[in-house]
């Protein structure tokens, strides 16, 4: 049923009860020829049945939160969907029913997969969804069980495909470096799955994807991180703190240089001196009255000097 065959149905059954009702008590005067209080009954009851008629027919459909209502005639359900508000439906709910489906967007968080590559390192990939119930195809939406049937049946589609896109060897990563650099492309590889296409904006959260097989429009599929687990992960996870290691020492002696170049140009000494001025000052060593000081002059001087400037040199590369 067309809604515009609906709306003329709801008219015609409306306008013809409500037609009746009132020519009730002309027709019993006319033909049974009652009088007086009789006939005011029959106005009183017409009133009343009138009042009721129309009372009944009217249904509101919430927005807060939004929602539509799915018309169904004699408990089928059609493909007719009305918007939010007041609207009338004769008999109901005998003839004419509502199902109200709630369309706020729903945001899905899937337990992570764990999958392999083909190098048979141990990946795990987060994802979540966001959709709606397509207002144009409620129907279907609620025959595959509503929100709780679309998660079902989208998780079970999306953790396959993320398997089948892990170990592939064409179009998925080739080892596991590369499956951590490709998010985006595993986006699209279950896109092109669940929708049959794949759209840019749908992952930024601008976009629709309509899935008719679902009854919903899709909003957002994202994959928030790939990352080791097992061995790998521990591994990657100690080069991590000795490349931080290596970075701090490296801070550390540049730090140190530029201190003493910066001591030995401002007080107007040597770099021997700056620099034994520098470890006293951070206590790196400790100086007292029995220290034994000694004046690096010469050659030692010039040593220490050419040092230092290996160290700078060391740095710049």
């Amino acid at each position: 049923m067309k809604k515009f065959s609906f709306i003329a149905v709801v008219i015609l059954i409306s306008s013809t009860v409500i037609g009746l009702i009132i020519a009730f008590p002309f027709f019993i005067k006319i033909f049974f020829e009652i009088k007086g209080g009789i006939f005011l009954s029959f106005i009183g009851f017409q009133a009343l049945m009138t009042g009721v008629f129309i009372r009944n027919g009217f249904q509101i459909i919430q927005n807060d939160p939004p929602n539509r209502g799915l018309v169904t005639v004699l408990g089928e359900r059609t493909n007719i969907s009305l918007k939010e508000g007041f609207v009338f439906l004769p008999f109901y709910p005998w003839i004419f029913g509502l199902i109200r489906v709630e369309m706020t967007e729903k945001n899905m968080s899937f337990e992570p997969k764990r999958v392999r590559t083909p190098d048979m390192a141990e990946l795990v990939i987060p994802h979540a969804i966001t959709f709606y119930p397509d207002p144009e195809n409620l129907t279907q939406f609620l025959n595959v069980g509503g929100e709780s049937g679309v998660r079902e049946i989208l998780e079970d589609v999306i953790a396959e495909r993320i398997r089948t896109w892990a170990i592939e060897s064409t179009n998925g990563p080739q080892n596991y470096q590369e499956a951590l650099g490709v998010k985006n492309d595993l986006e699209d590889f279950v896109l092109k799955t669940i929708a049959g296409e794949s759209l840019e904006k749908s992952k930024e959260g601008r976009g629709k994807i309509k899935i008719s097989s679902l009854g919903i429009i899709l909003t957002r599929f994202n994959v928030t991180e790939i990352s080791l687990t097992g061995k790998l992960a521990k591994d990657a996870e100690k080069k991590s703190r000795e490349n931080a290691q290596k970075e701090a020492e490296s801070v550390e002696r540049k730090h140190f240089i530029e201190s003493i170049r910066e001591i030995s140009e401002k007080l107007n000494i040597s770099i021997p001196k700056a620099t034994e001025l520098f470890l006293i000052q951070t206590r790196k060593v400790k100086k007292d009255i029995k220290q034994q000081q000694v004046d690096f002059t010469g050659r030692t001087g010039e040593a220490l000097k050419s040092i230092l400037d290996i160290f700078k040199k060391g740095e710049e590369k």
